[in-house]
């Protein structure tokens, strides 16, 4: 009987009691915890992140180059044509190691990284692009098919210029290694991303011209087999770059 109406009933309250207790004091905690966030939050927001973590300044000064680095154009080669550029990074006589970079605008985008490179390493970078076109040796781009199958713009009539114009730059001059860089994916990739359409480029053989997706895959297996045989012959080692991936959409909004 005891313990029925005396032991147990005071068991239970006492338990509860803790119980209880227990509940209000984690969520007293976790009051406290979201009060911090929001505060922290608060102050991110209002100062637009936290300064002591970002550099107030658009580049950190460790990857600025100094105006100590020579950067020229190749007065010879550049601006032959609206699409070309041509520029050498650095002490080209006197730099322990040579670097040419061919290539599409993609290319041209590794400029900074020349200069950064050029000044702690001493290597002199020879930059020879020209916009768009692919760096495939025995080939050229048609800029848009079908359209630009049938009726060719003077870019395109160029770019099968200035294919053979890097071959015969690479056979002649000595280099240590030869970069080539692109938009690749301009030749392969799905035209549909969500809701917009790509435009569907095509490389092609200029011996034996075949215009199609299947043939643009072809030429570019063989022939970019065929430009690295091309650079490693001149005593150069081949570096291909990829392309960033491309999201179809404005990153910007």
């Amino acid at each position: 009987i005891m313990y029925k109406y005396v032991e147990q009933p005071f068991r239970f309250k006492r338990d509860s009691l803790i119980l209880n207790n227990s509940v209000a004091t984690s969520g007293i905690i976790a009051l406290f915890l979201c009060s911090i966030m929001v505060a922290i939050s608060a102050n991110i927001w209002v100062n637009k992140g936290w300064s002591w973590r970002v550099e107030s300044n658009a580049a950190s000064s460790d990857l600025m180059p100094p105006n100590k680095v020579i950067q020229r154009k190749i007065t010879k080669l550049d601006k032959k044509t609206e699409w070309t550029h041509a520029s050498i990074i650095g002490n080209d006589k006197n730099s322990r190691t040579r670097v040419l970079v061919l290539g599409d605008s993609h290319a041209g985008h590794l400029r900074g990284g020349a200069l950064y490179l050029s000044n702690k390493y001493n290597i002199s970078f020879t930059f020879f692009t020209f916009t768009g076109c692919p760096p495939v040796f025995g080939t050229y781009k048609v800029y848009g098919a079908p359209g630009a199958i049938q009726k060719e713009s003077m870019k395109q009539i160029k770019c099968r210029e200035q294919t053979k114009i890097w071959e015969e730059y690479v056979r002649v001059n000595k280099f240590d290694y030869v970069i080539l860089s692109s938009r690749w994916n301009w030749l392969f990739e799905p035209r549909k991303y969500y809701d917009t359409k790509q435009r569907r480029d095509l490389l092609v053989d200029k011996s034996n011209p075949k215009f199609s997706v299947n043939e643009s895959k072809k030429s570019f297996l063989h022939f970019i087999d065929y430009t690295i045989k091309i650079i490693q012959t001149s005593g150069a080692q081949a570096i291909i770059f990829g392309q960033v991936p491309h999201s179809g959409k404005d990153l910007e909004g």
